[in-house]
């Protein structure tokens, strides 16, 4: 286990963010914690924080093989990466392939319906906000993207 001098600069729903001896770079911690309703259920999960570093790694190393730069520079331990300092783009980018949680809410879907084609989704990634789904048009008025 790599231990790395650190200090938080950010805290989200599922990771942490430090700041480390090379300004360029950050260490990201991804936490156990499990998360619905915009926060308002809370949980852990053994090991997810491990899981999710590793897919992401693994996300990263095969953009990179097709030519897509990304921040990640190396995981260096199970739960933890060092990625690149950035900016980031306050899009978040949902995949449904089957229709759950907050889509059941909004929309009428049944339970567990599969979406298909997939439905791909764009949220502003803004708690004040509570993420609210966004659409190419509001991307461009608010200069997200």
């Amino acid at each position: 286990m790599t231990e790395i001098k650190k200090e938080l600069l950010y805290t989200g729903k599922a990771k942490n963010v430090y700041k480390i001896e090379n300004d360029d770079e950050v260490l990201i911690k991804f936490r156990d914690d499990i998360t619905a309703l915009d926060g308002g259920k809370k949980d852990t999960l053994s090991k997810k924080g491990a899981y999710n570093a590793l897919i992401s790694a693994k996300f990263f190393k095969i953009l990179e093989e097709e030519g897509i730069l990304t921040q990640y520079v190396k995981l260096v331990n199970e739960d933890e990466m060092i990625s690149k300092s950035l900016d980031m783009i306050p899009l978040e980018v949902i995949c449904r392939n089957i229709a759950t949680g907050s889509l059941l809410r909004k929309y009428p879907f049944h339970k567990n319906q599969e979406l298909q084609p997939p439905v791909l989704q764009f949220d502003y990634k803004n708690d004040v906000y509570h993420d609210p789904m966004l659409n190419d048009s509001i991307i461009i008025a608010l200069k997200i993207a």
